[in-house]
């Protein structure tokens, strides 16, 4: 089982011809209200795959219930570690879309100390809900809260697997991001965060930092490149049938990775599986919208790559 730590958030989708300036009013041509956060993303992901996953998160009781908790339910994704602020809202963000280049606009909400000190105080209780993690993986949030949870995860079980995506925080918090690396197994990162990481950390490769288990770089639509068993490689990105947004495709690229891992596949097959994963999410607006099934997602890599995607091994 897949545990995914982050947030959970409302997101807004609105698709317009021009971005608006100061002082600006644009009509929009398309309105969507989707589901999204990095964390439920990557467990929705996880869930669509066939492997069992649940949450840690922080969410409001105004709203969580519309819809959204629900929804969790029925995809039999662990919600006892989702904890409701009184009288409190969810995380929002409205994404704003320029067609046909695809810039954007993006504004978020979230109420992050309540979230964050809600979490802190119920980590003996998230603890006990991992019995049966097999991989704990951390996206962007709450870095303070993160490195209480591993110091006091670390006492308690040494067989749990930490995995981080430390997302767009690496921009403005390098030093927080730092802070977790020690604990960390699989670390995945984009292009920039990870040139942001080696420079705060003033080294040429993030492994002379430390020597993780897997190292997992992406760089869009070409592809990413990974560092495992002393060996690197690039593996190629597959493209979508048809290009509409970039909302949670690298959410649903660490799920995918992670999940078949989890069933067993060798780790080139893991990548392939990943990126034909974040090829669907490329196709629709929203995050969770165009998630695949492993046998989906199987047929789609094999386009790009010789393998017969077997199961080597038992996580």
């Amino acid at each position: 089982m897949i545990f995914c730590v982050g947030t959970i958030v409302f997101d807004t989708i609105l698709v317009v011809k021009k971005l608006a300036l100061e002082n600006d009013a644009v009509v929009a041509d398309e309105y969507k209200r989707t589901f999204g956060g990095a964390a439920a993303n990557c467990a929705v992901t996880i869930k669509k795959l066939s492997v069992d996953s649940g949450l840690v998160s922080a969410v409001g009781d105004s709203d969580f219930h519309h819809g959204y908790e629900n929804y969790l339910k029925e995809l039999l994704i662990d919600t006892k570690s989702v904890f409701k602020i009184p009288n409190g809202y969810s995380p929002r963000s409205i994404l704003i879309t320029r067609v046909p280049d695809g810039a954007q606009q993006i504004y978020f909400y979230e109420d992050k100390i309540n979230y964050e000190k809600t979490l802190a105080s119920n980590i003996p209780y998230i603890i006990n809900n991992l019995d049966n993690c097999k991989i704990l993986h951390f996206t962007t949030g709450y870095y303070d809260f993160y490195k209480q949870l591993l110091i006091e995860l670390k006492t308690y079980r040494k067989d749990i697997k930490i995995s981080f995506d430390p997302g767009q925080q690496t921009l403005t918090q390098p030093d927080k991001v730092i802070e977790i690396l020690p604990y960390v197994d699989f670390l995945f990162m984009n292009e920039f965060e990870n040139k942001k990481l080696c420079e705060t950390l003033k080294i040429e490769n993030i492994m002379n930092y430390k020597r993780f288990e897997l190292s997992c770089v992406s760089y869009g639509e070409n592809g990413c490149k990974i560092f495992y068993n002393g060996f690197h490689y690039t593996i190629p990105a597959i493209p979508p049938k048809i290009f509409v947004d970039s909302t949670g495709a690298g959410d649903s690229h660490r799920g995918a990775f992670l999940s078949a891992y989890s069933l067993g596949f060798e780790f080139l097959d893991c990548a392939y599986i990943a990126a034909s994963v974040s090829s669907f999410v490329l196709e629709k607006d929203g995050a969770q919208t165009n998630l695949p099934d492993l046998d989906m997602a199987i047929e789609r890599a094999k386009k790009f790559t010789n393998s017969k995607f077997k199961v080597l091994r038992q996580l």
